[in-house]
Formats: C-alpha cells, sequence, structure tokens
C-alpha cells in the first residue's frame, strides 16, 4: 500500500494544483465503469469509437476522437466539466442503467468473469487476430497462448492449495485483477495483469506433472478437476463471435493504419474488404447500437480517406451511407452538415443539421466558427465556403426578426 501511494503522489500532487481536485490516477473512472454498465455494455470494450464532431480537423483524427466523450459531457452540462464532475456524470449514468435492470447488471458481471479466462483475446485498441491475420501467427501457436496459461495455472492453484500458502496468496491476486475487471469491463491489455499468478499458478502444474513422472504422489483428483474448470471457464461460449469478425477487423485495421501513416489511397482499397462484408451480411443478425455504430464507422473512415484525396463530393456520399446506418449520431449528420456546406448544398445542409439535432439559431454561429477556424489554418477556399452557408441561414433569421 506503500508503494502504491509513493507512486500515486506525484500524479496527485498534480492533479490538485492543475484542477484543485482530488484525483490519485485517472478521472475516467465513472466513464469506464458506464462502458462496464451502460447500454452498450456487453462485457468487453463496446463503446463505439466515433470520429471528429465536425468536419474540422476530422482528416487528421482518422481512429477516434476523444476516448473518454468529453464533448458529449461538455454539451450536457453546459460547461467544461472538472475531473469529478466528467467522472459523477458517467457514474450515474452507469447506475442509473444498474437499479433499472438489476438482473442484466449482475448476468454481465458474470458474463465478464467468465471473459477475464477467455480464450479469445478481446481487444480494445487494435485487434490481434486482425494483425494474425495480415501478417500470420504471433508467437508459438496454442503453446504461446493465454488458454492454455489459464488452465494450467487454475490447475496449479487446485493442485498446491491444501499444501503451499504461497499459491493462495498468488491465487488471490489474480482474484482482485479479476474483481476489478467484473466492475469495469474486460481487455485484452487489462488481462496482461493475469499472466504473472497464471503463470506462477502453471508452475505449480507443471511441478506436479513432473512428480507425477517420477512416480511420486500427487492430488491428482485436485489437479485434475482444476484443469477441467479452467478448460470450462476459458472455452465458455461467453463471446459470441461472428467468423467474418477477424476478416473485417483486419481491414479496418490496415486502413485505420494507411490513414494514420498518410496513404490515404491505399486506406480506401483496405476499408473496401470490410464494405464487401457489409454490403453482403449488413448487421449479420445483429441489430445492437454497438453493431450498428460500427458500421457507420467504416463509412466515415471511408470518408476520411476521400477528404484527404480532396475528393470531398464522394466523402459526403460516403457519410450519407454512415448516417442511413445510425440516423441516431448526431456527430456525424453534423459533420455530414459540414461537408455538405462546402459542396454550396444548402438545403442538404439543412437537413443534415436537423438530424443532428443543432437548434435552429445555432446554425449560423456553427458555420461561422468554422470559418474562423479555416482562416486562420491559411484554408480560404473552405473558409469563404463556411461563411456563405453562415449568411445563408443568417439570411432568414434576419428577415423573421425584422417582421
Amino acid at each position: 500500500m506503500l508503494a502504491i501511494a509513493a507512486c500515486a503522489a506525484p500524479a496527485t500532487w498534480h492533479h490538485a494544483r492543475v484542477s484543485g481536485e482530488f484525483v490519485p490516477w485517472t478521472y475516467s473512472g465513472g466513464f469506464n465503469l458506464f462502458v462496464g454498465h451502460g447500454p452498450w455494455a456487453n462485457g468487453t470494450w463496446s463503446m463505439p469509437a466515433l470520429k471528429a464532431s465536425s468536419f474540422a480537423g476530422a482528416a487528421h483524427d482518422a481512429p477516434s476522437r476523444a476516448g473518454d466523450y468529453g464533448e458529449a459531457v461538455t454539451r450536457a452540462v453546459g460547461h467544461d466539466p472538472s475531473p469529478h464532475e466528467h467522472s459523477a456524470y458517467f457514474s450515474d449514468l452507469a447506475l442509473t442503467s444498474m437499479r433499472a435492470e438489476p438482473g442484466r447488471a449482475l448476468s454481465l458481471t458474470a458474463r465478464k468473469f467468465l471473459l477475464a479466462f477467455h480464450h479469445r483475446e478481446l481487444p480494445q485498441i487494435e485487434s490481434r487476430e486482425a494483425y494474425e491475420r495480415l501478417l500470420g501467427p504471433l508467437g508459438a501457436p496454442a503453446f504461446g497462448s493465454f488458454a492454455l496459461l489459464a488452465v494450467l495455472g487454475l490447475a496449479g492453484f487446485a493442485c498446491a492449495w491444501r499444501t503451499d500458502a504461497s499459491s493462495r496468496a498468488i491465487l488471490g491476486i489474480a482474484l482482485v485483477h479479476v474483481a476489478a475487471m467484473c466492475v469495469f469491463f474486460v481487455t485484452d491489455r487489462y488481462r496482461v495483469h493475469l499472466v504473472p499468478p497464471l503463470a506462477l499458478g502453471a508452475a505449480f502444474s507443471l511441478r506436479a506433472l513432473a512428480d507425477l513422472a517420477r512416480r511420486r504422489r500427487v492430488p491428482l483428483v485436485r489437479l485434475a478437476t482444476g484443469g477441467a474448470i479452467g478448460a470450462l471457464l476459458t472455452f465458455a461460449p461467453a463471446f459470441p463471435y461472428a467468423r467474418t469478425r477477424t476478416a473485417w477487423d483486419a481491414a479496418v485495421t490496415q486502413g485505420d493504419a494507411f490513414l494514420r501513416a498518410g496513404d490515404p489511397a491505399r486506406a480506401l482499397e483496405a476499408y473496401d474488404g470490410a464494405v464487401t462484408l457489409d454490403q453482403r451480411e449488413g448487421d449479420g443478425g445483429d441489430p445492437s447500437d454497438v453493431r450498428r455504430k460500427i458500421r457507420a464507422s467504416l463509412y466515415a473512415s471511408r470518408a476520411i480517406s476521400l477528404l484527404e484525396l480532396r475528393r470531398t463530393a464522394d466523402a459526403a456520399t460516403e457519410l450519407e451511407r454512415a448516417v442511413a446506418i445510425d440516423p441516431g449520431d448526431a456527430e456525424l449528420s453534423l459533420w455530414l452538415a459540414d461537408l455538405h456546406a462546402l459542396l454550396g448544398r444548402t438545403d442538404d445542409a439543412a437537413r443534415a443539421l436537423s438530424l443532428a439535432r443543432l437548434p435552429r439559431e445555432q446554425w449560423p454561429a456553427h458555420f461561422e466558427a468554422l470559418a474562423v477556424a479555416r482562416t486562420a489554418e491559411g484554408r480560404a477556399d473552405e473558409a469563404a465556403a463556411f461563411r456563405r452557408a453562415a449568411n445563408a441561414f443568417a439570411a432568414p433569421a434576419r428577415a423573421k426578426s425584422q417582421r
């Protein structure tokens, strides 16, 4: 505890100095609780990666926008939130969801316990299976897997539980990590913390197997029972996985990589593989909000590639597809309005702004702000287009005021 406190002290002091609040590590506790128990929760990382909230800077923010959804909190509370306000906002949403559906909350917690030992890697940022599809095996197949480590580790703990006090302490460490994931969510980078205790548990299994080979007395029933429990936990059907998911992830991963590397033409080609799957399968029998937003984000990514290639009209077409898939996503609709404004399509921009649920009286100010930003960036043509849109929407308001 003293070591943890010592590590936290510098960050705590700095956060108190700049925010005036007690934040030992991070202000994302409430957000992570919401990811684990909110309306999209499925046990692992399930918040969709949204694109930039408007065309401003979108082409330079390909993978996602702010990972903590800070813009959404700012809009909800009406001002830039403090760290505690940000965390409390999402905590309240999560607790409201849990109180409304306590059975679902308990079911999610149990599912996360299974996912903590699941044989599949559960990516939050990039998929290992996608990279294996692109590059070939990463490490030794089977022998280098988390599944083997989990089975051997749990078997070892069962075997040594009665005779070795250190095994109980090591298992306790593993269970503390599992409990923390059950509160929030399970991903590959969180499960890394289970590797050391499971590796030590596997050592107990290997020692028992070596003793068995030497015909020494071994608690064989406990060893076999632990191994069986480990296999059941590791291979339980806790994570629905579409057969085409890896191909989709590989195509999107490759496209995102090319986009970050400044090669939008090859990014566009890579995204085509995922588009082919999407056009063939649609939601694949999964009508959830998460699936819908993931599908929409694919076309938004293609729009970013097209913008980098200066194909604004084609980018608008791609965003139309994204909005058609997820019409409730105000961020995508707002960005679509920006593209229509650049193209001089005032009526289309108005329709998109309405879909984005931006109040009518704010439309001129929205485009005027973009015009100011473009002017500062030295992009005079885009600034002029946004200013024309601002004037077009300001004129009816002025006429109404004069009447």
